[in-house]
């Protein structure tokens, strides 16, 4: 019984931080964006998160800007490796 609640307080405790971290309203303009594709899995998906999250009201944009960014943040200096790397290699 103890175990029970103990998953679900944790479960709990990730889907506030997942809302904390991706649901929520960035500045992002539309006006300064560009169009990218995905898979229309992916889109679905992302629709559905968006539309069902009980956070806020905040658009598609949002979302893959937050998902975006952090990984960027996370990855930065591999990125980074990768794109100097790939500059300083001979053609």
């Amino acid at each position: 019984m103890k175990q029970n609640r103990k998953k679900k307080k944790l479960r709990i405790e990730r889907i506030k931080e997942y809302e904390a971290n991706y649901l929520i309203k960035t500045d992002f303009l539309i006006r300064e964006s560009k169009m990218i594709y995905v898979k229309a899995e992916f889109h679905q998906k992302i629709s559905q998160i968006v539309l069902l999250s009980t956070s806020k009201k905040i658009r598609m944009g949002d979302y893959v800007q937050n998902v975006l960014e952090e990984h960027f943040q996370k990855y930065h200096l591999e990125i980074q490796s990768l794109c100097f790397g790939a500059l300083n290699e001979p053609r």
